[in-house]
């Protein structure tokens, strides 16, 4: 549960009727917030792990409030519905990777990127569909208004790999310390990622 506050900033609140689940519900709003202090994480990351424990589903794959801490320069967005976030992305502008075969030069890094238990594509009950797609769009657009192309890269959970392709993310190896592949959407992708809708 959220109460921002002083600890977001509100950036942004959009029609979500097309990603609800539930076919009776229209008129569905959803917020994009900017975290801006670690206790509006806390909350939304305790609310996660007890109802991935009271839904008998694996808890969350990144302790948010840790995330937060390791890296507090870098921006942390949250979609949320009433008092509750859905989703969750952190990115860190002009970073550079150095993996052979990649952008030259600085680049819009996404360094963690989950939806709620509730909303994984896993779920058949699950609340909003397509959060993640939606945040990767709104973090492209971002670097897209700043003059950067909406390039953007990550590494990613093996499970993941495959989402991150579907939407035009190029695999080039160069794994982290944890084994992860460093995956690349170029400018030419990006353009292709905005006009599926979103920003």
């Amino acid at each position: 549960m959220i109460d921002p506050g002083i600890r977001a900033v509100k950036l942004f609140d959009f029609d979500a009727t097309s990603l609800s689940r539930d076919e009776g519900i229209v008129g569905v709003r959803l917020h994009i917030y900017r975290a801006t202090s670690i206790e509006f994480v806390i909350p939304a990351a305790r609310h996660w792990v007890e109802c991935a424990a009271s839904f008998g589903v694996s808890g969350p794959a990144f302790a948010w409030p840790s995330v937060y801490s390791f890296h507090p320069e870098a921006t942390i967005l949250a979609v949320g519905f009433g008092p509750v976030l859905e989703a969750m992305v952190q990115f860190q502008s002009q970073k550079t990777v150095n993996c052979p075969g990649t952008r030259h030069g600085p680049i819009t890094y996404v360094s963690f990127l989950e939806v709620a238990p509730w909303n994984r594509t896993d779920d058949p009950g699950r609340k909003f569909g397509g959060l993640g797609t939606l945040m990767l769009q709104y973090v492209s657009a971002r670097t897209f208004a700043g003059g950067e192309g909406g390039a953007l890269g990550l590494h990613s959970l093996p499970a993941a790999v495959g989402f991150y392709q579907r939407l035009g993310f190029v695999p080039h190896g160069c794994p982290n310390e944890h084994h992860e592949l460093y995956l690349e959407l170029d400018e030419r992708k990006a353009h292709a990622l905005r006009a599926l809708g979103g920003f």
